[in-house]
Protein backbone atom coordinates (compact mmCIF):
# COMPACT_ATOMS: atom_id res chain seq x y z
CA UNK A 1 0.00 0.00 0.00
CA UNK A 2 1.66 3.53 -0.83
CA UNK A 3 1.50 6.20 1.76
CA UNK A 4 1.98 9.72 1.63
CA UNK A 5 4.37 11.89 3.88
CA UNK A 6 5.60 15.29 4.55
CA UNK A 7 8.95 15.92 4.23
CA UNK A 8 8.82 17.54 7.77
CA UNK A 9 8.00 14.58 8.87
CA UNK A 10 10.49 11.83 7.88
CA UNK A 11 14.09 11.80 7.91
CA UNK A 12 16.09 14.11 5.41
CA UNK A 13 17.68 11.26 3.43
CA UNK A 14 14.12 9.80 2.80
CA UNK A 15 13.69 12.57 0.11
CA UNK A 16 17.36 12.06 -1.25
CA UNK A 17 16.42 8.55 -1.84
CA UNK A 18 13.37 9.28 -3.42
CA UNK A 19 14.75 11.66 -5.49
CA UNK A 20 17.64 9.96 -6.46
CA UNK A 21 15.40 6.82 -7.41
CA UNK A 22 12.92 8.78 -9.12
CA UNK A 23 15.68 10.40 -11.60
CA UNK A 24 17.52 7.31 -12.08
CA UNK A 25 16.64 7.48 -15.73
CA UNK A 26 15.84 11.21 -16.05
CA UNK A 27 17.55 12.73 -19.88
CA UNK A 28 19.78 14.63 -18.08
CA UNK A 29 21.79 12.53 -15.33
CA UNK A 30 22.08 14.01 -11.94
CA UNK A 31 24.66 12.81 -10.56
CA UNK A 32 24.86 14.99 -6.97
CA UNK A 33 25.28 13.49 -3.48
CA UNK A 34 23.38 14.46 -0.62
CA UNK A 35 25.33 17.58 0.66
CA UNK A 36 24.82 19.01 -2.56
CA UNK A 37 20.89 18.12 -3.11
CA UNK A 38 20.12 19.62 0.08
CA UNK A 39 22.24 22.87 -0.32
CA UNK A 40 20.42 23.36 -3.40
CA UNK A 41 17.38 22.42 -3.73
CA UNK A 42 16.64 23.33 0.45
CA UNK A 43 18.60 26.45 -0.41
CA UNK A 44 18.21 28.72 -3.13
CA UNK A 45 15.91 26.72 -5.34
CA UNK A 46 13.65 28.06 -2.30
CA UNK A 47 11.81 24.41 -1.52
CA UNK A 48 10.53 23.68 1.91
CA UNK A 49 10.20 20.34 3.91
CA UNK A 50 6.40 21.11 5.03
CA UNK A 51 5.15 22.18 1.89
CA UNK A 52 7.37 18.69 0.42
CA UNK A 53 5.76 15.30 0.30
CA UNK A 54 7.12 11.56 -0.54
CA UNK A 55 5.12 8.71 -1.34
CA UNK A 56 6.48 5.18 0.40
CA UNK A 57 5.31 2.10 -0.39
CA UNK A 58 6.38 0.31 3.19
CA UNK A 59 9.36 1.90 4.13
CA UNK A 60 10.60 2.37 0.90
CA UNK A 61 10.62 5.80 -0.59
CA UNK A 62 9.89 5.77 -4.28
CA UNK A 63 8.44 9.12 -4.92
CA UNK A 64 8.64 12.27 -4.33
CA UNK A 65 7.46 15.95 -4.64
CA UNK A 66 9.53 18.87 -3.66
CA UNK A 67 7.54 22.40 -3.12
CA UNK A 68 8.24 26.26 -1.58
CA UNK A 69 6.52 29.35 -2.11
CA UNK A 70 7.49 33.15 -2.32
CA UNK A 71 6.29 36.13 -4.50
CA UNK A 72 6.91 36.01 -7.57
CA UNK A 73 6.05 38.72 -10.18
CA UNK A 74 3.91 40.02 -7.66
CA UNK A 75 1.93 36.59 -6.79
CA UNK A 76 2.33 34.59 -3.87
CA UNK A 77 3.07 31.24 -6.21
CA UNK A 78 3.58 27.70 -5.08
CA UNK A 79 6.35 26.23 -7.21
CA UNK A 80 6.67 22.49 -7.68
CA UNK A 81 10.88 22.12 -7.80
CA UNK A 82 10.82 18.43 -8.55
CA UNK A 83 8.55 15.57 -8.74
CA UNK A 84 9.74 12.20 -9.62
CA UNK A 85 8.28 8.51 -9.17
CA UNK A 86 10.74 4.96 -9.06
CA UNK A 87 10.05 3.75 -12.44
CA UNK A 88 8.54 0.37 -11.48
CA UNK A 89 5.82 2.99 -9.98
CA UNK A 90 5.14 5.04 -12.63
CA UNK A 91 1.20 4.79 -14.30
CA UNK A 92 0.20 3.48 -10.97
CA UNK A 93 -1.39 7.36 -9.98
CA UNK A 94 1.42 7.89 -7.00
CA UNK A 95 2.00 11.14 -9.70
CA UNK A 96 -1.24 12.84 -9.45
CA UNK A 97 -1.88 11.57 -5.49
CA UNK A 98 1.89 13.63 -5.05
CA UNK A 99 0.31 16.75 -7.63
CA UNK A 100 -3.10 16.72 -5.45
CA UNK A 101 -1.03 17.08 -2.16
CA UNK A 102 0.66 19.87 -3.35
CA UNK A 103 -2.12 21.90 -4.49
CA UNK A 104 -4.02 21.41 -1.53
CA UNK A 105 -0.89 22.94 0.36
CA UNK A 106 -1.41 25.95 -2.34
CA UNK A 107 -4.46 26.18 -1.49
CA UNK A 108 -4.15 26.15 2.20
CA UNK A 109 -1.59 28.70 1.78
CA UNK A 110 -4.03 31.16 -0.04
CA UNK A 111 -1.45 31.14 -3.05
CA UNK A 112 -2.64 32.75 -6.13
CA UNK A 113 -0.60 30.64 -8.83
CA UNK A 114 1.27 27.26 -9.03
CA UNK A 115 3.96 27.05 -11.30
CA UNK A 116 7.10 24.27 -12.70
CA UNK A 117 9.26 23.92 -14.92
CA UNK A 118 9.37 21.02 -17.35
CA UNK A 119 11.90 20.30 -20.12
CA UNK A 120 11.05 21.05 -23.86
CA UNK A 121 10.57 17.25 -25.20
CA UNK A 122 9.77 15.67 -22.11
CA UNK A 123 6.42 14.83 -23.66
CA UNK A 124 4.86 12.38 -21.00
CA UNK A 125 5.55 15.28 -18.00
CA UNK A 126 3.92 17.88 -20.13
CA UNK A 127 1.19 15.89 -21.16
CA UNK A 128 0.48 15.31 -17.48
CA UNK A 129 1.16 18.88 -16.19
CA UNK A 130 -1.90 19.65 -18.53
CA UNK A 131 -4.14 17.34 -17.35
CA UNK A 132 -3.35 19.14 -14.24
CA UNK A 133 -4.49 22.26 -15.89
CA UNK A 134 -0.56 23.90 -16.33
CA UNK A 135 -0.53 25.63 -19.32
CA UNK A 136 2.86 26.41 -20.55
CA UNK A 137 3.42 30.56 -20.76
CA UNK A 138 7.20 31.12 -21.30
CA UNK A 139 10.13 29.36 -22.45
CA UNK A 140 13.77 29.68 -20.28
CA UNK A 141 16.58 29.83 -23.25
CA UNK A 142 20.33 29.07 -22.51
CA UNK A 143 23.02 30.65 -23.93
CA UNK A 144 26.34 30.37 -24.22
CA UNK A 145 29.41 32.46 -25.68
CA UNK A 146 33.47 32.14 -25.16
CA UNK A 147 34.76 35.60 -23.53
CA UNK A 148 36.93 35.41 -26.93
CA UNK A 149 33.85 35.28 -28.91
CA UNK A 150 31.92 37.77 -27.62
CA UNK A 151 31.70 40.49 -30.25
CA UNK A 152 31.39 44.31 -29.26
CA UNK A 153 28.68 46.30 -30.97
CA UNK A 154 28.14 49.66 -28.99
CA UNK A 155 30.43 52.51 -31.31
CA UNK A 156 32.10 55.25 -29.62
CA UNK A 157 29.98 57.91 -30.00
CA UNK A 158 26.92 56.41 -28.62
CA UNK A 159 29.32 55.59 -25.08
CA UNK A 160 30.49 59.08 -25.25
CA UNK A 161 26.66 60.36 -25.28
CA UNK A 162 25.59 57.79 -22.90
CA UNK A 163 28.32 56.89 -20.93
CA UNK A 164 27.87 53.78 -18.31
CA UNK A 165 30.18 52.93 -15.56
CA UNK A 166 30.60 49.43 -14.23
CA UNK A 167 31.07 49.07 -10.40
CA UNK A 168 30.48 45.98 -8.29
CA UNK A 169 28.11 46.26 -5.70
CA UNK A 170 26.71 44.47 -2.14
CA UNK A 171 23.62 42.87 -1.84
CA UNK A 172 22.15 44.97 0.90
CA UNK A 173 23.44 48.18 -1.63
CA UNK A 174 21.40 47.12 -4.39
CA UNK A 175 18.25 46.12 -1.92
CA UNK A 176 18.49 49.71 -1.20
CA UNK A 177 18.40 50.87 -4.58
CA UNK A 178 14.58 48.67 -5.15
CA UNK A 179 16.48 46.01 -6.79
CA UNK A 180 14.20 43.31 -5.05
CA UNK A 181 10.55 44.98 -5.97
CA UNK A 182 11.65 45.03 -9.66
CA UNK A 183 7.89 44.04 -11.63
CA UNK A 184 9.28 42.50 -14.66
CA UNK A 185 8.79 38.64 -15.24
CA UNK A 186 11.87 37.11 -13.77
CA UNK A 187 12.12 33.04 -13.75
CA UNK A 188 12.65 31.41 -10.66
CA UNK A 189 16.47 31.62 -10.65
CA UNK A 190 16.97 34.98 -11.42
CA UNK A 191 14.64 35.99 -8.60
CA UNK A 192 16.40 38.62 -6.11
CA UNK A 193 15.16 36.39 -3.29
CA UNK A 194 17.01 33.46 -5.06
CA UNK A 195 20.22 35.49 -6.22
CA UNK A 196 20.42 36.66 -2.52
CA UNK A 197 21.44 33.29 -1.51
CA UNK A 198 23.99 31.96 -3.95
CA UNK A 199 27.03 32.16 -2.65
CA UNK A 200 30.13 33.64 -4.14
CA UNK A 201 27.90 35.34 -6.00
CA UNK A 202 29.36 38.76 -8.09
CA UNK A 203 26.93 41.66 -8.28
CA UNK A 204 27.81 44.82 -10.97
CA UNK A 205 25.94 47.74 -11.17
CA UNK A 206 25.56 49.89 -14.24
CA UNK A 207 25.19 53.93 -13.14
CA UNK A 208 24.70 56.94 -16.01
CA UNK A 209 26.43 59.92 -15.33
CA UNK A 210 24.10 61.06 -12.44
CA UNK A 211 24.98 57.94 -10.55
CA UNK A 212 21.72 56.73 -10.78
CA UNK A 213 21.53 52.35 -11.55
CA UNK A 214 20.16 51.86 -14.82
CA UNK A 215 21.32 48.00 -15.17
CA UNK A 216 22.45 45.25 -12.84
CA UNK A 217 23.72 41.98 -13.05
CA UNK A 218 24.56 38.57 -10.94
CA UNK A 219 27.14 35.95 -12.25
CA UNK A 220 28.95 33.29 -10.32
CA UNK A 221 33.19 32.40 -10.57
CA UNK A 222 32.22 30.32 -13.42
CA UNK A 223 30.72 32.74 -15.76
CA UNK A 224 26.97 31.75 -15.26
CA UNK A 225 24.72 34.89 -15.27
CA UNK A 226 21.60 34.48 -13.29
CA UNK A 227 20.38 37.59 -13.91
CA UNK A 228 20.77 40.90 -16.06
CA UNK A 229 18.58 43.61 -16.39
CA UNK A 230 18.43 47.51 -17.41
CA UNK A 231 15.91 50.48 -16.64
CA UNK A 232 13.99 49.85 -19.80
CA UNK A 233 13.30 53.68 -18.64
CA UNK A 234 16.57 55.43 -18.17
CA UNK A 235 18.82 53.28 -20.10
CA UNK A 236 19.43 52.25 -23.54
CA UNK A 237 20.38 48.66 -24.99
CA UNK A 238 24.21 48.84 -24.79
CA UNK A 239 23.68 48.64 -20.73
CA UNK A 240 23.39 45.31 -21.49
CA UNK A 241 26.87 45.37 -23.24
CA UNK A 242 28.79 47.11 -20.84
CA UNK A 243 27.96 44.95 -18.08
CA UNK A 244 28.58 41.49 -19.53
CA UNK A 245 32.18 43.22 -21.21
CA UNK A 246 32.98 44.17 -17.65
CA UNK A 247 32.45 40.45 -16.46
CA UNK A 248 34.70 39.34 -19.34
CA UNK A 249 37.69 42.08 -18.58
CA UNK A 250 37.18 41.02 -15.05
CA UNK A 251 36.39 37.49 -13.88
CA UNK A 252 37.80 36.41 -17.27
CA UNK A 253 35.91 33.32 -17.66
CA UNK A 254 36.08 31.08 -20.40
CA UNK A 255 32.62 31.17 -21.28
CA UNK A 256 29.42 33.09 -20.72
CA UNK A 257 26.97 31.30 -19.75
CA UNK A 258 22.73 32.77 -19.06
CA UNK A 259 19.52 32.27 -19.35
CA UNK A 260 16.28 34.08 -19.77
CA UNK A 261 12.49 33.77 -20.69
CA UNK A 262 10.94 35.13 -23.80
CA UNK A 263 12.89 38.56 -23.49
CA UNK A 264 12.99 39.92 -27.06
CA UNK A 265 15.61 42.30 -26.26
CA UNK A 266 18.13 39.85 -24.35
CA UNK A 267 17.10 37.45 -27.29
CA UNK A 268 18.24 40.56 -29.79
CA UNK A 269 21.67 41.04 -27.72
CA UNK A 270 22.75 37.06 -27.24
CA UNK A 271 22.36 36.95 -31.66
CA UNK A 272 24.54 40.11 -31.77
CA UNK A 273 26.83 39.12 -29.18
CA UNK A 274 28.07 36.13 -30.44
CA UNK A 275 26.16 33.49 -28.36
CA UNK A 276 25.32 29.73 -29.16
CA UNK A 277 21.64 29.29 -28.03
CA UNK A 278 21.72 25.20 -26.54
CA UNK A 279 19.13 23.01 -27.89
CA UNK A 280 17.91 22.15 -24.36
CA UNK A 281 15.29 24.67 -23.28
CA UNK A 282 12.44 24.43 -20.36
CA UNK A 283 8.87 25.71 -20.15
CA UNK A 284 7.57 27.35 -17.38
CA UNK A 285 4.08 25.89 -16.51
CA UNK A 286 1.46 28.11 -14.72
CA UNK A 287 -2.20 27.04 -12.97
CA UNK A 288 -4.03 29.62 -11.49
CA UNK A 289 -5.50 28.61 -7.76
CA UNK A 290 -9.71 29.29 -7.38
Amino acid sequence: MIDYRKGSDIESMEIYSAFSLGFSDYMIKFDMEAPAFFERFFGAEGNQYELSYVAFDGEQAIGVLLGGIKVLNGYKTLRCGALAVAPEYRGKGVSKELMRLHQQAAKNEKCDLMMLEVIAGNDRAIQFYKRENYKPVYDIRYFTCKGMEFKRKTKDQKSEINPVSIKSLELIELKQRGAHKLKEHFNWQGDFEYISQLESIQLYGAFDSQETLIGYTAVDKMGKIYFIWRDKVLSEPHVYESLVAHVIQSQMPESIHMSFSNDLELSIFVEEHGFKALSLYQHEMYKVIF
